[in-house]
This record gives structure tokens, C-alpha cells and sequence, in this order.
């Protein structure tokens, strides 16, 4: 009975959903990735990306941020895949629930060009859009 008791007890936590925006969303991007990469353009409208060992954040050309983890964490609509982490390309989706119960999907791939260069990948609703960026 004991058993029971403690396995469902064990069940309930890791089973438990996002509930409050104090959820903390944390991406595990490979180590080549993680830096302060800047947009090949300087008049691109993802201007900046800086990655760390935990999160994603894009600047636009006027300092305006998108800080993944706390734009996941705070709507319970949107969760976070990783898909591929490995030594040439990391790809995360951030999927967003729809009303009608579909989801929409926000693709990013980057790929490693060189040390101080990578490709980035972005399909969205209907297209897909390459960008290059630098150290």
C-alpha cells in the first residue's frame, strides 16, 4: 500500500504542467552556438542573437529583445522542442497551441558555418528565410 501510495504521489509530480508564468523554460544549445552573434546586415530586422547555456534572446535594430525563455514561459500556449543539438546544427520549434487545437510551429535551425559564422534557418507559417551571422 505504501508503494502505491509513494508511486502515485511520484507520478502526479513529474506529471504536472506549466502553471504559472514563474516556469522557467531553459534551451540546452550545443556549445559552438552560445555567444553574441550579429546579422551579416547591419539594417536586417533580426539584428542580434545572444546565446547561452540556457536561453535565446534577439535584438532588432533598435535594441527591442525577444527573450524565448520567458516568451514560452509565460503563455501556456507555447512550448519548446529541441529537435537537433549536436556539434554542426542546433534546431529548436517553439509550438504554439491555436484555438481550434492545431498548433502552429516557429522552426530555427542554425548551422555551423565556421567558428565565427552560422547559418540561420527560420520557417515559419509559410516560408522559410536564411540569414548569416557572425561573432
Amino acid at each position: 500500500m505504501k508503494k502505491a501510495f509513494l508511486i502515485i504521489i511520484l507520478i502526479s509530480h513529474l506529471s504536472c504542467n506549466k502553471e504559472s508564468s514563474n516556469d522557467v523554460v531553459l534551451f540546452n544549445p550545443p556549445n559552438w552556438i552560445i555567444g553574441t552573434w550579429d546579422h551579416e546586415n547591419p539594417n536586417a530586422a533580426l539584428q542580434t542573437y545572444v546565446i547561452s547555456e540556457n536561453n535565446v534572446i534577439v535584438f532588432d535594430p533598435n535594441n527591442n529583445q525577444t527573450n524565448y525563455s520567458q516568451t514560452i514561459a509565460n503563455d501556456p500556449l507555447k512550448t519548446l522542442e529541441e529537435r537537433i543539438i549536436s556539434n554542426e546544427r542546433y534546431n529548436f520549434v517553439i509550438l504554439s497551441e491555436l484555438p481550434n487545437g492545431d498548433f502552429s510551429e516557429y522552426n530555427v535551425e542554425m548551422t555551423k558555418v565556421s567558428n565565427n559564422e552560422f547559418k540561420l534557418f527560420i520557417i515559419g507559417l509559410s516560408t522559410g528565410h536564411e540569414f548569416f551571422f557572425k561573432r
